[in-house]
């Protein structure tokens, strides 16, 4: 019984580490900062034209959704989301190769 319950609380410590800043707030999810929301508008923008315009507004994504990864690995309140920058930066270098 006191097993089960300390494995129970190194689950939630291991849960609450990676999902909890430093404060012990929960980080998931915030507001979206400029990087992101630049690379929101750019991709908008990319599926509705063509041509140069299209491709510039497909730099100017690339460009902010790597800047937003990067914060994020440097300088993310939690696990969860410095592990998120790592997967997105991985995913969009991935599709540039």
């Amino acid at each position: 019984m006191r097993t089960e319950r300390r494995n129970l609380a190194a689950q939630q410590s291991i849960i609450h580490t990676f999902f909890r800043d430093d404060e012990g707030n929960l980080a998931i999810w915030e507001v979206p900062n400029v990087p992101l929301i630049v690379a929101m508008v750019g991709a908008l923008l990319q599926l509705l034209t063509s041509g140069k315009f299209s491709n510039l507004m497909g730099l100017i994504f690339f460009g902010a959704i790597f800047t937003w990864s990067w914060l994020e690995i440097a300088y993310g309140v939690s696990l969860f989301r410095r592990v998120l920058g790592v997967i997105v930066i991985v995913a969009i270098v991935w599709t540039r190769l």
